[in-house]
């Protein structure tokens, strides 16, 4: 005779979920914490994705485009439990318990946001503000993190002009 398996020894039935990979986009988007971080042709293709996958739903309610572009940018791989872990623990979402509906529609929404993106991204379109325009008129979100990070220590005024002429002086 064969043994009893345990609960936890079982497969599981049904289809077997498909992982996005977003390895790619996530390791670019890194550091990218706002929706004002990306060019406004990303704006629009975020915005319009998570409008569109609302009213495929026929639903009156889209998700926040923040908290998608916050999954967009945290995740490696997009699955129902890294989505659902995610939503459950972080302090930017309002629940602490999500039903397995409402993880599936964020996976949905989330997955159709990254495809997007990196179909933007692949045409050759710059999907980060800080990397728009050549690299000599705008400083990246780090050169502004230090600037900041300076004026908030008081430093003094040499110290500031000798840093604004290092990031100057980069290319």
């Amino acid at each position: 005779m064969t043994k009893k398996k345990e609960p936890g020894e079982l497969k599981k039935r049904g289809r077997k979920e498909t992982i996005y990979n977003n390895g790619d986009l996530s390791a670019h988007l890194a550091g990218v914490t706002m929706i004002k971080h990306l060019t406004k042709e990303a704006q629009a293709v975020l915005r319009e994705t998570v409008k569109g996958e609302a009213t495929n739903k026929n639903s009156d309610r889209a998700y926040n485009t923040r908290h998608i572009l916050f999954l967009v940018c945290r995740l490696s791989k997009v699955s129902q439990d890294s989505i659902k872990y995610t939503i459950e623990h972080d302090d930017k979402f309002s629940q602490d318990e999500y039903s397995e509906a409402s993880v599936k529609q964020y996976k949905k929404v989330t997955v159709a946001t990254c495809k997007a993106l990196s179909e933007l991204w692949q045409s050759g379109v710059p999907i980060r503000a800080d990397q728009a325009k050549s690299g000599s008129e705008y400083y990246t979100l780090c050169e502004m993190g230090q600037l900041k990070l300076m004026l908030e220590n008081c430093c003094t005024k040499d110290d500031f002009e000798a840093l604004v002429k290092k990031f100057s002086d980069r290319n």
